[in-house]
């Protein structure tokens, strides 16, 4: 069970299960520097923003991008969790990237298919086209098939 200290911040109690998923994200702590130092010509505050943002979206990480990130990382797969992009001055936090493929895994919810979002969505992946990055989306419900995963994921040559 997560409580909050004085300065509203999370904090961890010594009996809590920590999934894969924060296991790795709190691994790759010293790794993160590396991601936010990417934005070195922007403003302090800029930065400060995108470092807690990311922060934020890890901790608030869903069970089904708990589920993707168990999965990824069964099979070995490195990526960066909620990876920060900015792209034309809009700012982007992808949920897995994996550097190696310049591939990036959505988990979508039942919002994205609300209004106007698929439209945002699609603007979305067209930005990162222009930095050759290419977006699989995934819902959460494929989310919850280890066996669509491994097809769709196989089929898109992020596992083998």
């Amino acid at each position: 069970m997560r409580k909050k200290n004085k300065k509203n911040e999370h904090v961890f109690k010594k009996n809590e299960v920590q999934s894969p998923l924060d296991l790795h994200n709190i691994s790759q702590y010293i790794e993160d520097y590396a991601i936010i130092s990417k934005f070195s010509h922007l403003p302090f505050s800029k930065r400060e923003w995108i470092e807690t943002r990311r922060y934020e979206l890890q901790y608030s990480a869903n069970k089904y991008e708990h589920l993707l990130g168990a999965f990824l990382l069964s099979h070995d797969v490195k990526f960066i969790h909620q990876a920060p992009f900015v792209i034309n001055g809009n700012i982007y936090f992808l949920d897995f990237f994996i550097p190696s493929l310049r591939t990036a895994i959505e988990v979508d919810g039942v919002s994205h298919s609300w209004y106007d979002r698929p439209n945002k969505d699609s603007n979305r992946d067209m930005d990162f086209k222009t930095i050759g990055i290419k977006t699989i989306r995934i819902s959460n419900d494929e989310v919850s098939s280890k066996k669509y995963l491994e097809i769709r994921l196989k089929a898109s040559r992020i596992i083998r």
